[in-house]
Formats: structure tokens, sequence, C-alpha cells
């Protein structure tokens, strides 16, 4: 095959990092989420997905063969201090009462901003809801910052996301009709 040979598809668009945006539950102990955008002072935010892989070589085979079991997905966050950010906030009080079990759960809301339904009406946005600990790793340095890891607890629930008044609203997808 050439390179003459290959076709590339012209509707092809570039997806933004803001295309990827995330939520805190900023009091989980609340009945309804108070979402606050992952983001402020942070200038850098990945998942490492920590993929625990299984493998076997058959005898009648000269190449192993390997299965994806399962993921550790944990993101570490480098993020200056800003006060009256609500996810500074909620993470400083984890570091400050050196909170650990429960008191340093909450959930995490996922968007995919260009996975989009419903355009013409009211926009759904594919999501991922998950319960999270958060685990503080230092604070301080030359300027205020704070390092914490997210590590994403157990399957999460997935769904779309409608926004009203820049508030996400999350609904889940029926088990039966997802793939």
């Amino acid at each position: 095959m050439s390179n003459k040979d290959i076709v590339i598809p012209e509707n092809i668009q570039k997806i933004d990092r803001t295309d990827w945006v995330e939520f805190l539950n900023t009091k989980p102990s609340a009945t309804t989420p108070s979402w606050a955008i992952i983001g402020v002072g942070t200038a850098d935010k990945s998942n490492e997905y920590n993929a625990e892989v299984s493998e076997e070589k058959w005898i009648i085979e000269k190449n192993k063969r390997k299965e994806v079991d399962s993921y550790g997905v944990t993101s570490g966050i480098e993020q200056t201090a800003y006060k009256n950010d609500p996810v500074f906030e909620f993470v400083d009080n984890i570091r400050y009462r050196l909170a650990t079990g429960a008191k340093a759960k909450t959930t995490l809301l996922e968007v995919d901003k260009y996975s989009v339904t419903d355009e013409n009406t009211t926009p759904k946005y594919r999501a991922r809801l998950w319960n999270v600990a958060i685990e503080i790793s230092s604070n301080g340095g030359d300027t205020a910052k704070i390092n914490y890891n997210i590590h994403y607890t157990g399957d999460p629930k997935f769904g779309t996301v409608t926004f009203a008044d820049g508030e996400p609203t999350f609904t889940e997808e029926n088990q039966e009709t997802s793939e």
C-alpha cells in the first residue's frame, strides 16, 4: 500500500483540551452534588490508566497472549492556590484536616464536550461519573501550590450531561441499551 492509497476523511477535527471538562463534587455529604470545575490554577492534568495485564504463553505459539484485566485510574495535580476556588478549598480542607477514608472521598464528573448529541435542542455530552479518593502529596514551595492525586475507585457510571445555567446534570445511561 502506498501513501496515495490512504484516504483521510475531510471532516477530521482536532480536539482541544478544553473539550475534556471535569467537575469535582465539593459537597459530597449533600443530597445534591455541588459541581466545581477542575482547572483553576492547574496547568496540566492527565489520567494514568495503570492497566493490569495478564499474559499467557501457549506451547503451540511463539508469542504471548495478553489481556487487559482492569484499570487503576489515577491523576496527579499540581494546583496553584486560589482563594474562593471551590476545588482548591475542598482539597485544601482535606489537607488541613488530614482527612482519610470517607472524609477524603467524593465524586468526579468527566464530560467529553466533543462527543455531543441533540445539538439542535438540548446538547447532551458523553460523560462518566466516578467515585474518587483524594490523596494529598505536598503543599507549599516558592509559590502557594498544593499537589494531590485523585484515585478513581471502582467502576464509573456511564451517561450524558446537559447544562443549565452552567451547571451540569448527569443522566445515567440505560444499562440495557449500552455497549
